[in-house]
């Protein structure tokens, strides 16, 4: 299930008057999830002022290109369609295969060699689309850790568009005093200390909070963050034989515009291993949660998006105590622009 929330193109005059005080980084950024590929085989999506247009083989291979065709320059968004492993040009049936190279034409018997499409790197997590970008053209140094969907459900997401920054989302992740204050969290542990291993970083959190019918519940959140793009919760309430991911994402659109995306999905333990109809009760299960949750947790989830869009970048913040690590966060955080 997808719920895209003002959607909308480019950066309003507003948006632009802002500035951007911090460039584009480079990193594994959200276009959508496998889902959507299914029912729409080729979208256009746009990175850091560009276009790319992504779309699904009939294997199943997902591709990411760039958007216009090499012969005339037809926007392959508009006129591309699917054929076979190819992507075709229906303005005059280029077809370009996936090392972007054009393995026939619509009428001519020979093809360019220079007609060549470019590419960008693809990868899956969770049943999410991701592609990566580099200011300058770098290809992938790491990627973000492996998922088995086992037990898990296609991921319910709800996108929005809106002034801001990845790396503000991210920095969400070690934003410990926002919590209490702001979400207005309590009993916060920090379970295990914030580590910073090359790309990622993980923090272990534990807290209680109160769900809808559920009451309150203390729960545990296991937090991943792989470059300024992806942010992977894990959380587990035992009581309920629940397991869930949420993933926040941001994915840089133009100079202080980002596309925020906000996805979960739900597993339900099963109360009978081996049962044919309990394991078919507990993925319809499944479903229903993942879509519940995206409704119930989302309004939470999302509740910074109204500073996200109006803050301000501070370079020397004034930190206090129980901040969390921003200093560390934003040092971090400066391997993936190219000036560093």
């Amino acid at each position: 299930m997808i719920d895209n929330r003002n959607v909308k193109g480019g950066p309003t005059p507003a948006d632009e008057a802002i500035g951007a005080p911090l460039p584009y980084p480079e990193g594994w950024f959200c276009v959508g999830t496998a889902a959507q590929l299914r029912r729409t085989p080729v979208v256009t999506r746009r990175i850091a002022g560009r276009d790319v247009v992504v779309h699904r083989t009939r294997r199943g291979v997902v591709r990411a290109t760039d958007p216009y065709c090499p012969h005339l320059g037809a926007h392959l968004g508009t006129a591309g369609r699917v054929a076979g492993e190819a992507l075709v040009c229906g303005f005059h049936g280029f077809a370009f295969a996936a090392d972007g190279a054009c393995v026939r034409t619509g009428y001519a018997d020979r093809t360019p060699p220079a007609a060549r499409l470019g590419q960008w790197p693809v990868c899956e997590r969770g049943g999410l689309v991701f592609v990566w970008f580099s200011p300058d053209g770098s290809p992938p140094s790491w990627e973000p850790p492996a998922l088995s969907q086992q037990g898990f459900p296609l991921t319910a997401v709800r996108c929005q568009v809106l002034p801001g920054h990845p790396q503000d989302v991210a920095e969400n992740a070690v934003d410990i005093g926002h919590l209490a204050v702001f979400h207005k969290f309590y009993g916060i542990e920090v379970v295990e200390p914030i580590t910073f291993e090359g790309p990622h970083l993980h923090a272990r959190y534990r807290w209680k909070q109160r769900f809808p019918l559920i009451g309150t519940r203390s729960v545990e959140y296991r937090t991943s963050v792989s470059g300024l793009g992806y942010i992977l919760v894990n959380a587990e309430v035992p009581q309920l034989g629940l397991r869930a991911r949420m993933w926040a994402m941001a994915t840089p659109t133009a100079p202080w515009r980002i596309e925020f995306r906000f996805a979960t999905s739900i597993s339900a333990t099963r109360t009978r291993q081996g049962s044919a109809v309990t394991g078919l009760a507990t993925a319809t299960l499944s479903r229903v949660l993942t879509r519940a949750a995206l409704l119930i947790v989302s309004p939470e989830a999302t509740r910074d998006v109204p500073i996200w869009s109006t803050k301000t970048y501070l370079e020397h913040p004034r930190l206090v105590r129980g901040d969390g690590p921003i200093g560390k966060f934003r040092h971090w955080a400066g391997q993936f622009y190219a000036d560093n």
